[in-house]
């Protein structure tokens, strides 16, 4: 358990999902293990110094860039919005920026 304390381990309680009575305390019980440990809070200050206004500015221009990318595909590929490449890329895209722009908020607001 020192362990476990140790690494700042989230505590259950070990009971079965059918020994839990009633609707909500299910559902409760469900969100409690979809959701994160904590949640931590951003505050860019993207007018705090010029270095912060130039690293909002950069992140803004990556993902419209980002966004633009589909309507060439769609435009000089003749895809469909529909297709399934056009999609999975969006989603793939998705899915790369969200640690990525954590990465980037650490590192401009903490450096080391």
């Amino acid at each position: 358990m020192r362990i476990c304390q140790f690494f700042e381990v989230k505590s259950f309680v070990w009971r079965g999902f059918r020994q839990s009575k009633g609707f909500r305390q299910k559902t409760g019980r469900v969100f409690k293990q979809l959701t994160p440990h904590d949640w931590t809070t951003f505050q860019w200050e993207g007018t705090a110094s010029f270095g912060h206004y130039l690293t909002v500015v950069t992140l803004l221009a990556t993902f419209l860039a980002a966004e633009l990318n589909p309507f060439y595909l769609k435009s000089l590929l003749w895809m469909e919005p529909d297709h399934p490449i056009v999609i999975g890329r969006l989603i793939g895209v998705f899915l790369c920026a969200l640690p990525a722009v954590r990465e980037l908020y650490e590192y401009r607001n903490r450096p080391k």
